[in-house]
């Protein structure tokens, strides 16, 4: 007897549960809500955003905060120049604050090493509840972005929208 297991249920046993932000123009100086951790904390196993649209060579640089329900603003990496990113650039964020997003602009992809080299249980970063978001320096005009963050919940009831 043949079991076939999809490709969406072998992510979500090895990395976990998959959401995603639409592609969205680039806030102007300012931030922009990609997710909301809502119910409790979850280990973030990869958070990876794509170049949907060129940006149009502004000075400008991106890194990824959250903002906790309970406590200060804080950054899960550092500011990463992207005034000229081509369509198909890729950015991994490591939970690192001073790291820089891991950049990809050849269409290929960076998988963060936690990711490859150990269990999800044992790699990635915790969240707690709150609001991740998307901060810029410039004010790009065309530039668009889509995010994509694979988590798993700590604490019983903690999602991820």
């Amino acid at each position: 007897m043949t079991v076939m297991i999809n490709g969406n249920e072998i992510r979500s046993i090895g990395l976990g549960v998959k959401v995603e932000k639409a592609s969205a123009i680039l806030p102007a100086t300012g931030l922009q809500t990609l997710f909301t951790v809502s119910g409790g904390r979850v280990l973030v196993t990869s958070l990876i955003g794509e170049v949907t649209v060129v940006f149009d060579g502004t000075t400008n640089s991106l890194n990824v905060v959250h903002d906790p329900d309970v406590g200060a603003v804080g950054d899960i990496s550092g500011a990463t120049v992207c005034t000229s990113d081509i369509a198909g650039t890729l950015y991994t964020v490591h939970g690192i604050q001073a790291a820089l997003l891991g950049t990809q602009k050849e269409g290929g992809t960076e998988v963060p090493t936690h990711v490859v080299a150990k269990s999800p249980v044992g790699g990635g970063f915790i969240l707690p509840a709150g609001v991740t978001k998307l901060q810029t320096t410039g004010t790009d005009t065309t530039g668009s972005t889509k995010w994509t963050m694979i988590y798993i919940p700590l604490d019983d009831g903690a999602s991820v929208a």
